[in-house]
Parts: C-alpha cells; structure tokens; sequence
C-alpha cells in the first residue's frame, strides 16, 4: 500500500487510531510528531507509553529491545516448549548439560550445540562446536551468546553486502 502520509506498518496513520502494543495492550496515537522520519506519539488511558516509527519499533530504541512493540492487531506469542530434559541427549554424550539448539550434519560428522549446563551456577550455557577441524566447548553465560550472536550476524551482513555489491557490478 502507497500512502503519501505517515503510516504503521504499511498503512495509513492518524491520531485517533487504536493500536496494539506488545506487553501493555491497546492504546491510542495520540500525535504524529514527525512525518519524515515517521515518530508516532500514543497514549494508553491518557498517559503516553512512547514514540513508535513506521514500523512499530520504539523512536527511542537505547532502552529497549530493537524490535517492533506497536502493532494493528493483537500479538499472539507462542511459547516454545519446554525442553524435555530427561529424554534430549548431548551429542557427545555427556550427562552435565542438554541441549537447547542443536544442528548435526550425520554427512561428515559435525555438530553445534548449545545447551544448558546442569551443573553450574555461573556460565549456565554450554556452547559446542564439532567437525573434522576443530572439536571446541566453552561454557558461557548470557552476554557472551549475545556477543557471538552479534559477531556472527554481523559477519553474514557484511558478506551479505558483498554479495549485493558484486551482483550490482
């Protein structure tokens, strides 16, 4: 959909407009602040709860998580389930973690692995690499998952673009 005016998600924006915020529930835009960039000020019960883009992410994204809040429609968030500790297995076998997400190629032997670690109280995390080259395990906590997540997103951004330039060429 085309529109000239502030939008949410693709669709037309006025003041007015009930909107849905993932954890405080329907709320009302209250302002358009800006149009270009799109800054959407809303209200719930009088009280404002923020300033949302576009496309429902916070205008002010250094205290929150860079992900979309503000939606049409409700969200509905289904839950993994819970892992079932006592039947998933280590792929080496071991009895001290379990696996939380797992990738194995039986092709040539090789697996990642990230698991719970049963045993500590620090590094509760379990992070596992094995193939031909290299057999690597490392116990970590959270940051340290969310440093390697950064590294390697970042790395398969850059080799993204450089598939992007080289196509353009």
């Amino acid at each position: 959909m085309v529109s000239e005016g502030p939008t949410l998600h693709g669709y037309p924006v006025e003041v007015g407009d009930h909107v849905w915020h993932i954890t405080k529930g329907w709320a009302k835009v209250d302002e358009i602040v800006s149009i270009n960039p799109v800054q959407i000020r809303v209200v719930q019960n009088g009280i404002c709860i923020g300033h949302y883009t576009s496309n429902g992410k916070n205008a002010f994204p250094s205290y929150t998580i860079d992900t979309p809040e503000l939606f049409w429609q409700p969200v509905k968030i289904t839950p993994p389930p819970k892992p079932d500790v006592e039947n998933d297995t280590c792929p080496r076998n071991r009895n001290d973690c379990y696996p939380l997400g797992l990738a194995i190629s039986e092709e040539d032997n090789s697996f990642t692995c990230c698991g719970r670690n049963r045993e500590s109280s620090g590094d509760i995390y379990r992070l596992c690499f094995h193939n031909s080259h290299i057999d690597h395990m490392d116990d970590c906590d959270q940051n340290d998952l969310l440093s390697q997540l950064y590294v390697i997103s970042r790395a398969l951004l850059v080799v993204e673009q450089e598939i992007d330039r080289v196509r353009a060429e």
